[in-house]
């Protein structure tokens, strides 16, 4: 399985965390509604912004992405909050706009949005 790579830095103060519930609400008619669990695992969202150091990782990056994933492949990525090692896949327009930080892509950042199984 693929893996993350190592030279995109991920931007820890960017580094966001959602969970779903997946839980199934019921109305009632007198006072609150009843939960229940819908499925045993949640769909989490981790959004993130990745520092890439010049022109060549960002070529490095995006190939990665178009030609090695073909966008949708799952990868092996260090949880950057746990440091465990999830399998990770980038959501649908997940991969965002590559962004210069300096003339001719020698610095860029690109926005990220991925989810896993947890």
């Amino acid at each position: 399985m693929p893996a993350f790579p190592s030279y995109p830095e991920i931007l820890s103060e960017t580094v966001r965390e959602t969970f779903p519930p997946s839980i199934v609400r019921t109305d009632m008619e007198r006072g609150l509604p009843k939960q229940r669990i819908e499925n045993t695992k949640v769909l989490a969202k981790l959004s993130m912004t990745v520092l890439l150091e010049s022109a060549a990782d960002v070529e490095a990056f995006v190939s990665w992405y178009l030609d090695d994933l073909k966008r949708v492949a799952e990868f092996d990525l260090t949880h950057p909050r746990t440091g465990q090692v999830v399998k990770a896949r980038f959501a649908p327009d997940g991969f965002g706009e590559v962004k210069s930080e300096m003339k001719r892509f020698g610095r860029a950042t690109c926005a990220l949005e991925l989810e896993y199984l947890r």
